[in-house]
């Protein structure tokens, strides 16, 4: 009995994934219709409007779930000639950038327009601090990061994610001083002290030379 239960729960998440993947719902109608299909609908509609850039950026979409990078990078760009100051074509760009041609500089290029036209842009913001984390610019990151704070206070993830950011670069004081600002914030208290519990075993584990150079580098103005 419990088996078949299982099965039936696992047979519908994968219906579920499935339609999800290879199916888009057209909302006027509430149908699923299969992607490649609505490719072709689209790829009609351009034909006759070839100046809208919202048919290019919805068909550019649909290629990205596709698979289909090329043809998505070719739309994005047709609808960013026809839409420069679209912000929301910008984020989808630096996303394909990103994690389909892992050209991080591009991506954070892409983002950077995004921001510039929509200065309040949480996702754009959220995708550019992933790419600088990537790369390395950890500073960077958490700078993203703390730009979600301000633009939305309630977006307390902002914090952990910086925590964990800061405590990958060796920061662990720093790191724990976060998730306490975390838990400030309204953050889950039980699950934040468990890993400030393990931050400070880390701590602990660290060298007194390396903790006393970092208290300096802190608090000392050279």
């Amino acid at each position: 009995m419990a088996l078949n239960c299982v099965g039936q729960f696992l047979e519908t998440v994968i219906a579920s994934s499935l339609v999800g993947y290879f199916f888009i719902v057209i909302s006027e109608s509430g149908k699923h219709i299969p992607l490649k299909k609505r490719v072709k609908e689209l790829t009609v509609f351009i034909n006759e409007n070839p100046h809208d850039s919202a048919l290019f950026y919805e068909r550019g979409n649909l290629y990205r779930r596709l698979g289909k990078y090329y043809e998505a990078r070719e739309d994005y760009d047709k609808a960013l000639e026809i839409d420069p100051n679209n912000a929301e074509i910008y984020i989808q760009r630096g996303w394909l950038f990103s994690y389909a041609y892992r050209d991080r500089l591009k991506a954070i290029e892409d983002l950077t327009h995004a921001i510039a036209v929509d200065p309040v842009s949480i996702t754009a913001y959220k995708k550019r601090a992933i790419s600088y984390e990537v790369m390395g610019h950890t500073n960077l990151a958490i700078a993203d990061l703390e730009h979600i704070l301000q633009i939305d206070p309630s977006a307390i993830g902002s914090h952990w994610r910086i925590a964990n950011i800061l405590f990958e670069s060796n920061r662990i004081e720093e790191a724990i001083e976060r998730m306490h600002r975390f838990i400030k914030a309204g953050g889950d208290k039980e699950e934040a002290q468990e890993i400030i519990t393990d931050f400070q075993k880390e701590l602990e584990k660290k060298p007194l030379y390396r903790r006393l150079w970092q208290f300096l580098r802190r608090w000392i103005p050279w």
